[in-house]
């Protein structure tokens, strides 16, 4: 190689040793931001309507400085909330309010079935992630049916399942995903939780230990 090729390599090797170190530098100047998490949360609302405070299945509590405001008043709700956490700071990008309500022994047998996506247990709370067909001009109910109870050489198990009524004139036209948690805090003696729900699959049954 002659010493001009040679000259001219040191030159873009340095030019180029000195892009990166510039790219490095202009890396560790950008700000880095919380990432973003979506959660099933509990959110206290206040008398005004505002929401005061959230509140995690993990039991950690957040006060909320933002102006958020609910046409609910004087209750906590179970919400799908997309935010962001900084040391004790919380920042809400998202929140909707889910359908959430005690197990009840309904007399009622309706179960139009849905399709299943997942379900975890999370604290007191069984959720559930499903779709439901419709065109979106209806409005579907829900219910937590509570079946049964029973106690078996001391191991005490709770059978629920899952209600739902899709209006006669709603067509089936699309998936529509929704997001449902059946609250287990009066079941807490129960050593474990068999949830049924009716998909367009057949019958789902989930079990869950209850610890």
């Amino acid at each position: 190689m002659s010493i001009m090729n040679k000259y001219i390599s040191v030159i873009i090797l340095t030019l180029l040793t000195m892009l990166f170190i510039q790219a490095c530098s202009d890396d560790d100047n950008e700000e880095i931001y919380p990432p973003l998490i979506t959660d099933l949360v509990c959110a206290e609302i206040s008398n005004s309507g505002q929401i005061s405070r959230i509140i995690l299945d993990g039991g950690e509590t957040y006060m909320v400085s933002q102006n958020i405001m609910s046409s609910k008043r004087d209750t906590t709700l179970r919400c799908r909330c997309i935010y962001t956490l900084e040391q004790d700071d919380i920042t809400i990008y998202s929140i909707e309010h889910i359908f959430s309500a005690k197990p009840q022994e309904y007399d009622s047998s309706v179960i139009d079935p849905v399709r299943f996506i997942c379900a975890w247990k999370s604290a007191n709370y069984l959720n559930l992630s499903i779709d439901i067909m419709t065109s979106g001009s209806e409005t579907h109910t829900f219910g937590f049916r509570a079946d049964s109870i029973t106690a078996d050489n001391d191991i005490k198990k709770g059978y629920f399942s899952l209600l739902h009524k899709q209006p006669e004139n709603d067509f089936m036209s699309y998936f529509d995903t929704k997001y449902i948690s059946m609250p287990l805090h009066d079941y807490t003696d129960c050593d474990s939780i068999i949830f049924t729900l009716n998909t367009f699959n057949g019958i789902k049954v989930l079990k869950y230990a209850n610890n």
